[in-house]
């Protein structure tokens, strides 16, 4: 048992506590296991609340609460309370689970682990248009990595960008096979900033949050979801929730520990959950 742990193909085929659908199993079962069919399935189930004009149908704000749900079981409740069909069915935009990224990526993370496939979710910041990390403001982003096993490689995938986000944003690159140097995560993002290679206030959620404090939450919401507790977007807790001016050196030191593991990605698994075991600061606090 303790070595399938620390073995990725292991560790990240199987749910976790966020991605249990519980009750809800058959209908993920149901689904093909092919990853890109995965995604147009996945898109034409949720919409992002802050993008719904591009679909002619901009999301009212009573709507809007869902994006912040946790678990795939209550995404799951939701969407077959606003309509009933089988999954691969596509909703139109009004009948669709009002998300965000990170809704799209955990949903997405769950029909994968359905299939046996290994799949994590990966927090940073969307570097679609290949500015680096001093080429302009890059903002929050939540996608996938799963393991391709007649690639035989780990592949970061963006379950969200559907034909209509990709022609908004002029996007050049593979969505269901992006280039590495194209998804900060945020362990490069914390690594760039802390060797003064990048500027934190161009990382962030938006221009009016931005900077040190969030590159530091979203490092640790993205050690959380590579142990297979996938945060809420805002969620802090530990050295996330802290005033920087009371880190310490060593705080700061630990901090760039866990960047570095998890910028490794899943192959770093061992030193992943050594980490996230090893600090209660580290791990999220929530229910």
């Amino acid at each position: 048992m303790a070595a399938s742990l620390n073995d990725p193909l292991h560790f990240y085929a199987t749910y976790g506590p966020v991605t249990e659908p519980h009750h809800h199993r058959a209908l993920l079962a149901a689904l093909p296991s092919d990853p890109v069919a995965l995604c147009h399935i996945q898109q034409g189930l949720v919409i992002h609340l802050g993008l719904g004009h591009l679909y002619g149908w901009p999301v009212p704000p009573e709507r809007m609460k869902t994006a912040e749900l946790r678990g795939v079981a209550a995404m799951l409740t939701e969407i077959q309370a606003l309509d009933s069909q089988p999954l691969h069915s596509p909703r139109p935009p009004e009948r669709r689970l009002v998300g965000q990224c990170r809704v799209s990526a955990v949903l997405f993370c769950a029909m994968l682990r359905t299939h046996g496939i290994p799949a994590c979710v990966r927090v940073g910041f969307a570097n679609f248009h290949g500015w680096g990390l001093n080429g302009g403001n890059t903002w929050d982003h939540w996608v996938c990595d799963y393991w391709n096993e007649q690639a035989q490689r780990w592949i970061l995938i963006d379950p969200e960008q559907d034909d209509v986000l990709a022609k908004e944003i002029g996007l050049t690159i593979d969505p269901h096979d992006i280039p590495r140097d194209r998804f900060i995560t945020a362990g490069a993002a914390w690594l760039a900033c802390r060797r003064g290679e990048a500027d934190p206030m161009q990382l962030g959620f938006d221009p009016t949050d931005a900077g040190m404090d969030y590159v530091r939450a979203h490092l640790l919401r993205e050690l959380a979801a590579l142990n297979k507790w996938e945060p809420g977007s805002s969620d802090k807790w530990g050295l996330s929730g802290r005033a920087a001016t009371s880190l310490s050196e060593a705080d700061l030191v630990l901090l760039d520990q866990v960047a570095m593991a998890t910028e490794a990605g899943p192959s770093a698994l061992a030193s992943i959950r050594e980490l996230f075991l090893s600090d209660p600061r580290l791990r999220p606090t929530l229910d």
